[in-house]
């Protein structure tokens, strides 16, 4: 089925629009559209009233953005045509005047003919008129003629000139009267020929219409036509037949067809009546025709509404193809530009008939393109729905745009950075001066150090390129390129190349090194092109893994792999790059918290960057900010302008972006704003503060960045060079720029006491391998503890549905033993029963639990109101899942107390109870309670897990100066690097599960209802939960023991499991 689209691509400001004049002036395309009249404020509405002295809207196309733009107005009062022509190199644009004034109203009015100066339309000849219509302009035989149509007849109304309809012909100067045509309301004109005849149609509202014949000297009578109230024509022609199709505004319009002799009437089109106007566009063959619908009704009270159709010839007979909405339309017209073709159509009265009705350029697709490229079922785009869609968006002047304004008028005075991938630029707002920072492009250094990191992945890419079967010249041509360019950059390095020349300040006291570094890369590089070049068999991914990006093989002699060379590199720029930016933001002394942070335009290659955790800039930001920056405060905007610094960089020359930028901020976050006032009672919308997964040997995925446990932590380090090499998200320089800048914070800008992976401590000339590189193990050995303690508890991950929730448990042991249930405490998961695990596997039925939010088991609930209880309901779900009549339990610190509560609730369930470090109440009070967190401690974590994230309050659980003073500070590196993953995986708000509501339980009422004999077991050393809380349990229960271990911190299950393993096994088995 033959279809058309109709796609609105732009609306034109019009009132009372009566005809559209497309035409090109010096390779540029104008539409000139006169109006018939204005509203006038408070004034009275109809068709026939408004304020007539009114001008003509000359539009020019604008080149860049594609959509038409107001050129030049012309005085044109009551306009209603305008016909542009070219008569010897001379443009003209003859306009039609219908009436002036504002009521009553003149139709006496002179009409104008304008003449193109060059740069402009200026008057040229004027014209009296009577109620002007329509100018048509035509040509026979190098003779030239513009025809009037004009008249109307109303009661009382006697022209000062004749009415009759006029043809005008040029006489080399201006136009004369040519001829009259005898009229009484004349409306249009069509000139047209059939074989060597030429002829004029001619339309009159109230005499009949007609068709005029040139005889050589004038137009003389040929036919009349049927049909009343005529109002305009099309002709077009198929193979040999010929077509004059007459539009009527009170019945159905007509189409007529050429018998050889004169015109017959072909076919009805039965759209109804309203016709005012015709357009033919000829498109891959098809002929269409377009009808304009202006009004049905009475002139008092006119429907302006109305539906207007495009149809296709096919064997002869006009079809209707699609309709669409116009508005008193009055005018169409087809425009080619660029091999598309537009439709332009005149509307000039609302509904309610006022004037202020916008005239409208569509996108005309012909019927094969529509097959191809409009959605199924779509004919044309509603313009009053456009017009609805702009009221909000996509508009200078809708509603989204004024609230950007107005949340731009609340932040004027707040810092804004704006940070592109290579400068930055700080409005400190208040009306201070802005500053400037280039920190990469004009970083020094960089250059280089990228130049040397390149070199791994480009010896890959030779190998990719030889696999992918290209001639080995093609590879071998580049290889020795890479080979020579090696060679002439290992020549100019040196110490003092670095330290005196390149001189950058980050790197001072490393220079030495550095130059060792790179002369080592460039050897190794030079020996593995010199191989393949001499044996091209070794261009392979397993030779270059053993022996250059690895360093297990011999053939090259590395000792070093290349991968610590690139990391080191990537590392140094981003030291570089944070170093620089810290210094320049410090002097600024900005507010973080209140600042507004954008990130703008491409970030290396297209696709890198997009987001916070793949942008090096946003992690160098965040970090720069001692991670005061909130999260919801930076914005990417990767298809945001990238401001063009130039050298000197003023404050008035930076000034000038200050006020996009900050409106392009508030466009973000006045939508962002919306969410509460539409979404209250939904969750909200919260960025993942924990953005780098923690890996192991056992990861076979990751989908970012992995985190970076210490200087040495080569398997992740090396994990993250083959992530910015696989998604395309990341830039290959900054693998480790967001490791560097934490280091700098975390050193508080003290550059002496950064590790530089790769660098520090790496003999480059040694013969030896470099140690530890690449190692993962999943096990840690403790001083305190002979045997090595496993990181992920050997036995498989069961989950169960219950309360909601999905929970997690593992099994180990005789399913027939005596059972025990193991609940860890904050911020673990069953992992850390590890030391355990060894001991009482074969002897009893072991369940590790996950309790909700920690490990494999689901998410705290949003709404949990008691969470202790949650806790105590999920374990009694295991136990009925596995069919556990009875069991033992023991509970580490905060599980301690989930383990109490559940003793007293459900007694019958418990066989014995072990705690580790208690507490049926973890908030002090200053009359019967002075154990415990104080309420600002508890605060204190929970503030720093809400606002700084699951880092920093991870951090300030595991303090070792708090929690592992029983370990050496190597020892509590390794339990803490353990621990943190737990952690992470718990994430804030299961930890703020316990800070915010589980710390405010009030447990003492159920220690008397334990009857279990329980086994305290408590810290000497331990700050968290002090000892005096154990000796209160012991003080309260039925039936306790209680043994504090000396020198022993709060996790002594873990630094202490030699002595907690045989307390726990002595007290089951007694």
């Amino acid at each position: 089925m033959t279809k058309v689209e109709l796609q609105l691509v732009q609306t034109l400001g019009t009132s009372g629009a009566r005809a559209i004049a497309a035409f090109e002036i010096q390779g540029r395309h104008y539409l000139a559209i006169p109006q018939l009249a204005e509203d006038i404020p408070n004034g009275a509405i109809g068709m026939n009233l408004g304020n007539s002295d009114t001008t003509l809207l000359l539009y020019r196309l604008h080149e860049g953005s594609g959509e038409y733009q107001v050129f030049q107005t012309l005085p044109v009062p009551g306009g209603e045509d305008a016909e542009f022509l070219t008569i010897g190199g001379r443009s003209f644009l003859a306009t039609a005047s219908l009436r002036s004034g504002q009521g009553p109203y003149n139709m006496d009015v002179e009409s104008i003919i304008f003449e193109w100066n060059g740069t402009s339309f200026v008057e040229f000849q004027r014209i009296a008129t009577f109620a002007a219509k329509q100018w048509r302009y035509f040509s026979i035989k190098g003779r030239h003629f513009l025809g009037l149509a004009q008249g109307v007849q109303l009661p009382s109304l006697i022209p000062k000139i004749p009415a009759d309809s006029i043809i005008y012909e040029w006489d080399g100067n201006k136009f004369k009267t040519f001829q009259t045509v005898p009229s009484k309301w004349g409306y249009n004109y069509l000139h047209f020929a059939i074989g060597e005849e030429h002829y004029l149609a001619y339309a009159d509202h109230v005499e009949p219409s007609i068709i005029l014949r040139w005889d050589g000297n004038s137009f003389v009578h040929f036919q009349t036509l049927d049909g009343t109230h005529g109002r305009a024509f099309a002709f077009f022609q198929d193979g040999n037949d010929s077509y004059l199709a007459f539009a009527l505004l009170t019945e159905d319009s007509l189409l007529y067809r050429w018998n050889g002799k004169a015109f017959d009437i072909h076919q009805e089109l039965t759209t109804g009546p309203g016709g005012r106007e015709l357009a033919v566009v000829q498109d891959q063959g098809q002929i269409y025709l377009v009808l304009v619908n202006f009004i049905t009704g009475t002139r008092e009270n006119p429907v302006t509404e109305l539906q207007s159709a495009i149809f296709i010839l096919e064997n002869g007979q006009l079809k209707e193809v699609t309709k669409f909405p116009t508005l008193g339309g009055t005018d169409a017209t087809p425009v080619v530009r660029d091999d598309q073709i537009y439709l332009i159509i005149a509307e000039s009265l609302a509904e309610d008939q006022r004037f202020r009705t916008a005239s409208r350029v569509y996108k005309f697709t012909s019927a094969q393109e529509a097959q191809e490229e409009a959605p199924k079922g779509l004919a044309f785009q509603v313009p009053e729905f456009l017009e609805l869609f702009t009221a909000y968006t996509s508009s200078k002047t809708g509603i989204g745009a004024t609230l950007t304004e107005s949340e731009t008028e609340t932040t004027n005075s707040l810092p804004l950075l704006v940070a592109t991938s290579f400068d930055m630029i700080l409005f400190p707002g208040k009306g201070l001066d802005p500053s400037y920072i280039n920190f990469r492009l004009g970083s020094r250094g960089f250059k280089e150090l990228a130049a040397v990191s390149h070199l791994g992945p480009a010896l890959a890419s030779l190998i990719q390129i030889r696999d992918n079967g290209a001639p080995d010249a093609v590879w071998q041509k580049q290889a020795q390129n890479l080979l020579e360019k090696t060679r002439a950059s290992q020549k100019v390095n040196s110490t003092v190349l670095w330290k005196d020349f390149i001189q950058v300040e980050a790197f001072q006291g490393r220079e030495a090194a550095i130059a060792s570094m790179v002369d080592y890369a460039c050897t190794l590089t030079i020996r593995f092109l010199e191989t393949v070049l001499a044996d091209s068999s070794k261009l392979n991914a397993r030779f270059y893994r053993e022996n250059y990006i690895e360093a297990t093989g011999d053939v090259l002699g590395a000792t070093v792999p290349y991968n610590a060379v690139m990391i080191a590199t990537f590392f140094l720029v981003g030291l570089d790059l944070s170093y620089r930016s810290r210094k320049w933001l410090r002097s600024n002394n900005f507010d973080w918290k209140k600042a507004m942070v954008i990130i703008t335009g491409q970030q290396g290659r297209e696709t890198s960057g997009v987001t916070i955790s793949t942008s090096s800039v946003a992690q160098i930001l965040l970090e720069l900010s001692d991670l005061d920056l909130p999260l919801e405060r930076l914005y990417i905007a990767p298809h945001g302008a990238v401001p063009k610094i130039q050298a000197p960089a003023t404050p008035d020359s930076l000034r000038i972006h200050e006020h996009g930028f900050r409106l392009l901020w508030n466009a973000m976050t006045g939508m962002t704003h919306l969410g509460e006032t539409m979404f209250a009672q939904y969750p909200a919308y919260a960025l993942e503060k924990n953005m780098r997964p923690e890996i192991n040997a056992s990861t076979l995925t990751v989908s970012e960045l992995p985190k970076i446990s210490s200087p040495d932590d080569w398997f992740a380090m090396n994990t993250r060079i083959r992530v910015v090499v696989e998604d395309a998200r990341q830039l290959l320089s900054g693998c480790v720029t967001d490791y560097a800048a934490k280091q700098l914070r975390i050193a508080r800008d003290d550059l002496t006491k950064i590790v530089v992976p790769g660098l520090d401590g790496i003999d480059f000339s040694s013969k030896k391998r470099l140690s530890g590189y690449g190692e993962k193990q999943d096990i840690i050995k403790l001083s305190t503890y002979s045997k090595p303690i496993k990181t992920n508890l050997p036995a498989p991950i069961q989950t169960i549905n219950t309360n909601g929730g999905v929970l997690a448990f593992r099994q180990a042991g005789p399913t027939n033993a005596e059972p025990i249930v193991w609940i860890h405490g904050l911020p673990l998961d069953s992992r850390s029963w590890s030391a355990q695990y060894e001991t009482f596997a074969d002897k009893y039925h072991n369940i590790f639990v996950d309790l909700r939010g920690y490990g494999a088991s689901s998410k705290l609930p949003a709404d949990v109101r008691d969470v202790t209880q949650l806790y105590c309901n999920d374990i009694l779900a295991v136990m009925d899942h596995l069919k556990i009549r009875k069991a033992s339990f023991v509970g580490f610190a905060s599980a301690g107390h989930i383990a109490l509560r559940f003793a007293a609730q459900q007694a019958e369930r418990v066989n014995k109870l072990v705690t580790l470090n208690a507490s049926p109440k973890f908030k002090r009070n200053d009359t019967d309670y002075p154990y415990g967190f104080t309420e600002e401690q508890l605060n204190n974590h929970f503030v720093a897990a809400s606002d700084r994230g699951i880092e920093e309050v991870t951090n300030a659980i595991l303090d070792p100066a708090v929690v592992f003073q029983d370990l050496t500070a190597e020892d509590a590196s390794k339990v803490v690097s353990w621990f943190r993953t737990m952690s992470y995986d718990a994430g804030t708000d299961t930890l703020n599960g316990f800070f915010k509501i589980m710390a405010h339980d009030d447990d003492r009422q159920y220690v008397p209802r334990v009857k279990a004999p329980t086994l305290l077991i408590s810290s000497s050393l331990g700050k968290e939960v002090p000892a005096t809380t154990a000796l209160y349990l012991r003080q309260n229960l039925q039936q306790a023991k209680l043994v504090e271990v000396p020198d022993a911190d709060h996790f002594l299950h873990v630094t202490r499991p030699a002595i907690i393993n045989e307390l726990i096994s002595g007290f089951l088995s007694s």
